[in-house]
């Protein structure tokens, strides 16, 4: 964070500016607080647990990518905005609405 960067109660008013980061994958998340960046970081790996089991037994089918999921929870999460970059886009920021492909094999 530099100096101008505006931080009120523990809180980082810009997602831009936050020390509160957590790389997963591919991806690279930035919170708004230490609270919700230990949030995320304590529940992440069950998140992801949980949430594969409900779809592989919703849809009789394993997924192998955990990165939907952690989005989802990062969304979850993270109140204040959103805020997160892709590494194989050379750090490209992803867009509230993104999307995500998904291939069969």
């Amino acid at each position: 964070m530099n100096n101008d960067t505006k931080i009120i109660e523990g809180v980082c008013l810009d997602l831009h500016e936050s020390n509160f980061v957590y790389e997963s994958n591919d991806y690279i998340f930035y919170f708004s607080s230490l609270f919700y960046f230990n949030k995320f970081k304590e529940s992440v790996e069950d998140y992801v647990r949980i949430e594969k089991l409900r779809f592989n037994n919703r849809y009789q089918c394993n997924v192998e990518n955990d990165d939907i999921f952690i989005l989802k929870l990062y969304k979850k999460i993270e109140k204040r905005g959103f805020f997160v970059k892709r590494k194989a886009l050379k750090n490209t920021e992803l867009q509230r609405d993104y999307n995500v492909k998904i291939d069969i094999l």
